[in-house]
């Protein structure tokens, strides 16, 4: 089935299940449109995700919420400001998840302080 297609092979069938609830809540396509954006960094920037998350959150993490994140996080390496990049992914998080969009606010300020540490340039204005 589709399904069973898409299905990550490091998750259970339940695990997929729940993603798969989570993902129904959210338009399809507003959901890929979200990690087109993100394109070659996508790799990179999961990592950052995990390595900036509690292991709290990111059990709790809703999948738009993560996607939410690699897309801002993108943003940030294109020279979106990073006050513009938090109160457009919490937008979204609050539109399509609402739970959690003061963490993804959090983890995108940390990833931005990370970019900073890293010699990156990040807009602050």
């Amino acid at each position: 089935t589709h399904e069973e297609h898409d299905m990550d092979p490091h998750e259970d069938r339940g695990e997929a299940r729940d993603r798969e609830h989570s993902l129904r809540r959210v338009p399809r396509a507003l959901f890929d449109g979200l990690l087109e954006g993100v394109g070659g960094r996508r790799p990179e920037l999961e990592r950052a995700v995990l390595a900036l998350a509690t292991p709290q959150l990111q059990e709790e993490l809703p999948a738009i919420d993560c996607g939410v994140l690699l897309l801002f996080m993108s943003e940030l390496h294109d020279g979106l400001p990073l006050a513009v990049a938090c109160s457009e992914a919490v937008a979204l998080s609050k539109a399509y998840s609402g739970a959690h969009h003061t963490m993804v606010n959090g983890v995108l300020a940390a990833y931005a302080q990370d970019m900073k540490s890293r010699g990156l340039e990040v807009d602050t204005s």
